[in-house]
């Protein structure tokens, strides 16, 4: 049979005869009869449509062609989506070559041009002169053609089959081996395949238009000789992804079923088809085609077909019969399959059962899955449960859908019912879905690590138990851990698929941790890549700028929502992912400023998010209210919302998520003056082994609890212990959010035990970050420290600095304005510390906390007794006491120096003395060198009971540089 050269559509015009077989430009020979791009590093056949518009592009060279004509001329008639261009035109550069593919020109928002860099040549066969391109002689004719084609057979799916034209048979031969070829017989239940030439060529013929687009993947990706000695085996499953034949649905079940087949073996690395477009990742990689049709000679009988590539060998597989026998020629096929790519687990495995019609609407579920929208799943996936309750495969994918959708205990139901009902598998097998379903059972944390550290230990090559443990230690708020696991995990011929997820889970470690600033720096990367990558990588392109939208949301609070929430939604929205789409818009609207409609747009969302299950989206819902309650001050509706997300977190077994609620919760007892609840959440959280952001929060209120106390080195170690979950860096600690935060605290801390050149550091530290308040309170922190070192003109100065400084949040205002007014007292600027507790007080009277109106209380005791009224001082500080629990040392050790002060005042040396002994007494077992030189200023040395000499006063000064703590007040 002699092939004709294949000539371009009649929508264009070619400079070259009809009879031409081959074009050449520059390096690059066009083979016009069999599709092939063939230049010194690859050879590989492109799929029709690809090929077309490469043709067009050759016969009208250095011309502007816009996306419109180029869709009018070779769509014509047809009705497509905008992304099969865009997705040709990589696929065509990705033939091309790294050293050609700039030949086509992207003229933004016009269209495409084409520029090759000299003329184009055309021949009948090749001349002498085109030396060896590709592996194709310069004698090559269009005889020989087909013996080269036949020789790259692994590399590409042919699109004619040999076996249907004996003439290219006859040729081809001595380059084939007949062992290479094996055909599975027909189930019992069928009847007879059709044989010869005819019959071959309608079975295998039929599925290689919707494969065409695809096939040219394995091509591209399959760019040297296989290697047989490996231990593993990585497999990529190819089928149609968007098919509007009647049997489409069969395709989707083959392919599903495998795909959890292959997916569970230990030995098997699955990879993505968007894995071997983007190439790279493992060396060798067993390729399964998978398709199906209804028999044109009788629609009510369907068929199956698997063709394996492997080791540079191809086995075919097919099996057909009755509509209503599909399940089980499926579950045929899937088996042969298994034994041709792994012969040692060919059985025992579970019997796939559901009905066609059921088969069908799972379809509808494994394309939900295919896009993640964790929401559809879960709901079509209910249907198709009860359709079929004896389907494992669908519980353990509804299982794993409700577990995204923070639903534990239906998660773990269903779990428990696909563990079941997936049985008889072989051992690795079972010992996977252990792992799996003690993963969606939170109370289960512990064991589900350890199984899948077991299963690491045994298959260390396995890509995907490497990720599902990290993704499970992120789950459960252990990001350090997570982030080892990720550097452990090889590099070395990762497929690219595992490379960006490593990448996704980098950035939520590292913003779990609190480090915005390499989270931002790694989802950057990962988006610049993602987008590069092209079609196929949308869903994860989406990710990536979620994560840029979130790092934006928490280092600039003050700019509103990211503009990346937008883009990730509608780039969700667009990939199928509704979900995803929901989460990112419901982000935009918590993250925004308040629109006209209050919280009604979100009350829309949420609304949305309760009707499809996704309880996650729910959580953050209240939690986002009760955020912006705080935010204004109404903390009794700040309140009722954190513990309505308790009680939703309670109902749907999400252990984790009530964790965070009570680290949140533990700030909320505090401020009340709670203290034996506080310890009590605080010792409950402590064996909860927290390690996300709420572990930076834990140990901001365990330090907090301890300072009120006076316990100061103790809070100094729970910032240290928070602190250290910080990722290891090679030169020097980041200065990330979280770290700032803890800065500005432990400055504090510093300040009280004298160690002010310490403090200085913590609060430049502090400084740095732009994140929320930590550049104001480091402000204040800087004036207090000017103040107690005698710069009282400094301090002023930096005072009017910090009341002018934004602070977000009403409860952030009130502590920063506490402080103020505190600095003001001592700089005896008594009318500003009036203003602002005047203010201060009806604010803080109805929140419930009774620490904050008792710091106002004591402020105002000590801004009296500054201003010489004693009598209005002790009233006030009769209010404080009743307020103040009788272990919250920072405030009633500053009553009692103030009562010291007065008994002076009023000539009572002998009371003052009594008071002072005391409080100094306990100030030097606590460690708290201020207000230990603060007594001293209040009394001559030599006059309390156990006092320190006139000497070591001297010498403490000396050795802190707080030179006189007094500052104006406290004198003689």
């Amino acid at each position: 049979m002699f092939l004709l050269p294949r000539q371009p559509s009649d929508a264009m015009t070619t400079p070259w005869p009809t009879n031409a077989c081959y074009l050449q430009l520059d390096d690059l020979i066009v083979d016009l009869r069999f599709r092939r791009l063939i230049c010194p590093e690859q050879s590989g056949e492109i799929p029709q449509r690809v090929f077309d518009l490469f043709l067009l592009f050759v016969s009208e060279p250095h011309k502007l062609h816009s996306r419109s004509s180029l869709f009018e001329r070779l769509w014509s008639g047809t009705i497509v989506e905008d992304t099969n261009l865009s997705q040709n035109i990589w696929l065509l550069r990705k033939a091309l070559g790294e050293t050609r593919k700039n030949w086509i020109r992207t003229v933004a928002k016009s269209g495409y041009v084409f520029e090759p860099p000299g003329p184009l040549c055309w021949f009948e066969q090749l001349p002498s002169n085109a030396s060896t391109v590709g592996g194709i002689a310069a004698t090559d004719s269009i005889q020989s053609a087909p013996v080269e084609a036949a020789a790259v057979a692994a590399t590409a799916l042919e699109s004619v089959d040999t076996v249907a034209d004996p003439a290219i048979l006859a040729h081809a031969q001595p380059s084939v081996d007949p062992m290479m070829v094996r055909d599975s017989a027909p189930l019992a239940t069928s009847s007879p395949i059709p044989s010869g030439p005819a019959g071959r060529l309608h079975r295998w013929g039929a599925g290689a238009a919707a494969l065409a687009l695809i096939c040219v993947l394995v091509a591209l990706f399959m760019g040297q000789p296989w290697r047989v000695d490996r231990t593993g085996r990585a497999v990529a499953i190819v089928a149609p992804q968007e098919q509007h034949n009647s049997s489409a649905w069969a395709t989707t079940l083959l392919e599903q079923w495998l795909s959890w087949k292959l997916d569970s073996l230990p030995e098997v690395n699955l990879m993505t088809q968007s894995d071997l477009a983007a190439g790279g990742g493992p060396t060798s990689v067993d390729v399964v085609f998978l398709s199906s049709e209804r028999l044109p000679d009788d629609s009510e009988r369907i068929a199956v077909y698997a063709r394996v590539l492997r080791d540079g060998k191809e086995a075919r597989f097919e099996a057909q019969g009755d509509r209503s026998e599909a399940p089980a020629l499926i579950d045929s096929v899937s088996r042969k399959v298994v034994a041709e790519l792994v012969p040692k687990h060919e059985r025992p495995w579970p019997t796939l059962e559901l009905s066609v019609r059921a088969a069908e609407r799972y379809a509808e579920v494994a394309d939900a899955r295919r896009h993640r929208d964790w929401m559809a799943v879960a709901r079509i996936g209910a249907e198709v449960v009860e359709m079929a309750p004896r389907f494992g495969l669908v519980r353990l994918q509804l299982a794993e859908a409700q577990a995204e959708l923070y639903n534990s205990v239906a998660a773990n139901e269903q779990m428990q019912m696909a563990v079941r009902l997936l049985a008889p598998a072989p051992a690795g097998v079972g010992a996977q879905l252990q792992a799996q379903r003690l993963a969606v059972d939170p109370l289960s944390e512990r064991n589900a690590l350890e199984a899948y550290s077991s299963l690491i230990e045994r298959y260390p090559d396995k890509a995907a138990y490497r990720l599902e443990q990290v993704r499970l230690l992120l789950s459960v708020g252990r990001p350090k851990d997570a982030q080892m696991r990720l550097a452990a995990m090889p590099n070395a011929h990762e497929p690219v698929s595992v490379r960006v997820a490593k990448d996704q889970y980098r950035a939520d470690a590292y913003r779990m941790m609190g480090d915005l600033d390499r989270s931002r720096s790694v989802a950057a990367h990962a988006e610049k890549i993602l987008r590069e990558l092209g079609p196929g990588w949308s869903i994860e392109h989406a990710d990536a700028m979620l994560n840029l939208a979130i790092a934006d949301t928490y280092q600039h609070p003050e700019r509103g929502a990211s503009p990346w929430y937008e883009r990730a939604a509608d780039l969700y929205e667009r990939s199928g992912n509704s979900t995803r789409a929901l989460h990112a818009r419901f982000l935009a609207r918590m993250t925004g400023r308040p629109g006209p409609d209050g919280d009604a747009g979100m009350d829309e969302l949420l609304a949305r998010a309760r009707a499809g299950g996704y309880r996650r989206l729910e959580l953050m819902a209240l939690m986002a209210s009760a955020s912006r309650a705080a935010g204004m001050g109404d903390i009794a509706v700040y309140r009722a919302r954190q513990n309505q997300a308790y009680a939703v977190a309670e109902a749907a077994g999400d252990v984790h998520s009530m964790r965070q609620i009570s680290v949140v919760l533990l700030g909320d007892l505090i401020q009340s003056g709670r203290f034996a609840e506080a310890d009590a959440s605080i010792a409950r959280l402590r064996d909860a082994n927290l390690q996300t952001g709420a572990i930076f929060l834990y140990g901001q209120q365990v330090a907090k609890l301890a300072f009120i106390r006076g316990r100061y080195h103790y809070a100094l170690t729970a910032l240290d212990n928070a602190e250290k979950l910080q990722p290891t860096v090679v030169q020097q600690p980041a200065d990330t959010s979280v770290r700032a935060g803890l800065d500005c605290n432990r400055a504090d801390i510093l300040i009280e035990l004298g160690r002010l050149p310490e403090a200085r550091q913590s609060l430049v530290r502090c400084a740095k970050s732009n994140y929320r308040s930590t550049g104001a309170s480091a402000i204040v922190g800087e004036s207090r420290i000017e103040l107690i070192s005698g710069d009282r003109r400094r301090a002023a100065a930096l005072l009017e600095q910090a009341e002018k400084s934004p602070v977000m949040g009403a409860a952030s205002k009130w502590t920063h304005l506490i402080s103020i007014a505190l600095i003001a007292v001592r700089l005896g600027d008594t009318d500003r510390a009036d203003r602002i507790y005047a203010k201060l007080l009806p604010e803080l009277q109805s929140t419930g906390y009774a620490m904050q109106v008792a710091a106002v209380r004591v402020g105002q005791v000590e801004s009296a007794a500054t201003r010489g009224d004693w009598v209005l001082s002790q009233s006030h500080s009769a209010e404080a006491r009743k307020l103040i629990p009788s272990d919250a040392w920072s405030l009633l050790s500053r009553l009692d120096l103030i009562e010291a002060w007065g008994a002076r005042e009023r000539g009572d040396m002998a009371a003052a003395a009594t008071i002072a002994s005391k409080l100094h007494r306990e100030a030097r077992r606590l460690g708290d060198v201020a207000m230990e030189l603060q007594v001293h200023s209040l009394l001559p040395a030599g006059v309390m009971q156990d006092d320190c000499s006139a000497v070591e006063r001297e010498a403490a000064i000396a050795h802190t540089g707080m030179r006189r703590p007094d500052a104006g007040w406290l004198g003689p």
